[in-house]
């Protein structure tokens, strides 16, 4: 008996999958030149789908953006709160280790993402006021995760974690940056760097070298 031959059907790709081929596209495109000079047919040609379709998806170009923010934010975000709880229930837990292990985890999401974090690190800044407000946002809630480590080592007051905590970052974002840029220096040492500057901010406390805590 002969079967039936199937007719082949043109692929149509699900609104969800449009959606997430136009948030990578621009991101590829903001990472790349901006979001200035961004123009949302260089978003649909880079996603290989009509300029119209765009706007089923996103209102404007800056929606776009802070979807691509949003979308390289909160993956951070909700892993950083789930390494903290293992973190904590960790009673042997060291200074030096915790420190390495939320460094590590923010470097390693970063690095995953590389148009993500480029389009927000590089060119995400004075967009817009909902742009800037969700960059500063961020910057605060790493703050806040380096801080809240540093809360146990003993002799640093709140202030003085939170100044620590706001160098660590923004060294820990440059390195980022370069190795992205460059190939260097390698994740693995780009860990070590910022935890040795964070060590450095305690070795006062804890009357040893950084370096003797970081082995």
């Amino acid at each position: 008996m002969l079967q039936p031959i199937e007719t082949k059907k043109r692929r149509k790709h699900a609104p969800e999958e449009t959606r997430a081929q136009l948030m990578r596209a621009s991101a590829k495109c903001f990472a790349a030149v901006g979001y200035g000079r961004t123009q949302v047919s260089d978003v649909t040609r880079e996603a290989g789908v009509a300029v119209g379709t765009f706007y089923v998806h996103f209102t404007d170009k800056e929606e776009a953006l802070l979807t691509v923010l949003k979308g390289h934010f909160e993956p951070v975000r909700e892993g950083l709160q789930a390494l903290k709880v293992r973190l904590k229930a960790d009673r042997s837990r060291e200074l030096a280790g915790s420190l390495r292990s939320v460094l590590g985890f923010i470097l390693q999401q970063s690095l995953q993402d590389r148009d993500g974090f480029l389009a927000w690190y590089r060119h995400g800044h004075d967009v817009s006021e909902n742009a800037d407000r969700l960059v500063m946002a961020y910057y605060g809630y790493l703050e806040q995760a380096i801080a809240e480590e540093l809360a146990t080592a003993q002799g640093l007051d709140e202030q003085t974690r939170s100044s620590l905590a706001q160098g660590i970052v923004g060294l820990l974002l440059s390195l980022i940056n370069r190795q992205l840029l460059t190939g260097e220096p390698s994740a693995e040492e780009a860990t070590r760097i910022s935890l040795l500057m964070s060590l450095g901010g305690v070795t006062a406390a804890r009357g040893q070298p950084a370096r003797a805590i970081a082995a």
